[in-house]
C-alpha cells in the first residue's frame, strides 16, 4: 500500500446523512477566523438544529456534552450549504442535497474538480464553499431540549419560504485515537441542508426564521441571549459538573435512522 492511500485511510468526515457512503467521507483541521457578522445589518436568517450532545446518530459517531461548549463556535462563519439545483444553478448534484464531496467526483466527472486535492483543507473548504446558501451566524443552546441550534443568516436571493425541512452537520476529529462515539476533539465543518430525513432523526430540523438584525433573530431563535456563544463557557462548567461522575459510555444512545 503506497503512502497516498493510507493517508487517504486515515482521512474521515463525520457527516450526519445517511446518504454519503463512508468511503467518501473526509477531514479538515482548517479554523476560518476571517468571518465577521454585521449585528447591525438586516437580513434574512433562519434557525437550524446543529448538535445534539451525548448521543451516536445513524453514521455512528457522537461527540460528548462536555466537548461542545469548547468547539460548537468553530461552527461560526462557516456556510449552511445546498447543493439541490433548486438553490445551485446546473449544479452538479442535479436535485440531490447532499454533503459535497471532492472525491464523489474524481472518478465521474473529473473535470469539477481539477486541481481539487481531496486530502488539501483549502480546496475542501473552497469546493464546499460553491455549494454556500448562507453562513452560520451564532450558535445556541436550547435548555429544554438540551440540543445545540444554528442562527444562519441566508444568501442574497434565498427565500425562508423556499429552505429544506432537514439539516445535517459535518465535523472535523481532530484526534484520530478517539472513539467515534464519544468525541471531544472536533472542529465544525458545515452544515448541509437535506430534503429527506438525517442520520440525527427528526431533531435535525429547521427550527424557524425570522427577519431583521442579527440580534434581534438570535434572542428570537434563542428565546433568551444568555444562551448564545458569549456564555458557552457557563454551559461548559455546568455540564461538567452534572456529568462529573457519569459513565460517560453508559449515556450515549444510538439512535437507528
Amino acid at each position: 500500500m503506497t503512502n497516498a492511500n493510507i493517508a487517504l485511510q486515515s482521512i474521515k468526515i463525520k457527516l450526519a446523512s445517511m446518504k454519503i457512503p463512508i468511503k467518501n467521507r473526509y477531514l479538515t483541521a482548517s479554523l476560518d477566523t476571517d468571518f465577521i457578522p454585521d449585528p447591525e445589518k438586516q437580513g434574512k436568517f433562519a434557525s437550524y438544529f446543529l448538535l445534539k450532545g451525548d448521543e451516536i446518530n445513524g453514521r455512528e459517531w457522537g461527540v460528548t456534552s462536555g466537548s461542545i461548549p469548547e468547539n460548537i463556535a468553530t461552527f461560526i462563519g462557516r456556510p449552511l450549504i445546498a447543493t439541490g439545483d433548486k438553490f445551485i444553478k446546473d449544479s452538479p448534484y442535479g436535485m440531490n442535497f447532499v454533503h459535497p464531496s471532492i472525491s464523489h467526483f474524481q472518478s465521474r466527472a473529473p473535470e469539477l474538480v481539477a486541481g481539487l486535492n481531496p486530502m488539501n483543507i483549502d480546496d475542501i473548504l473552497t469546493f464546499q464553499d460553491r455549494f454556500r446558501i448562507g453562513t452560520i451566524d451564532d450558535v445556541f443552546f436550547n435548555q429544554d431540549k438540551q440540543l445545540w441550534n444554528a442562527s444562519v443568516k441566508l444568501a442574497e436571493g434565498v427565500e425562508q419560504s423556499d429552505l429544506p425541512p432537514f439539516v445535517s452537520p459535518a465535523l472535523y476529529q481532530l484526534d484520530m485515537a478517539e472513539h467515534e462515539g464519544s468525541l471531544t476533539k472536533w472542529t465544525g465543518l458545515h452544515l448541509a441542508a437535506l430534503d429527506q430525513r438525517p442520520a440525527y432523526g427528526n431533531i435535525a430540523l429547521l427550527n424557524g426564521t425570522c427577519t431583521g438584525t442579527s440580534g434581534q433573530c438570535k434572542t428570537q431563535f434563542a428565546g433568551t441571549t444568555d444562551v448564545l456563544k458569549s456564555d458557552v463557557m457557563r454551559i461548559a462548567a455546568q455540564l461538567s459538573t452534572e456529568n462529573r461522575d457519569v459513565d460517560k459510555v453508559k449515556i450515549f444512545k444510538k439512535r437507528n435512522y
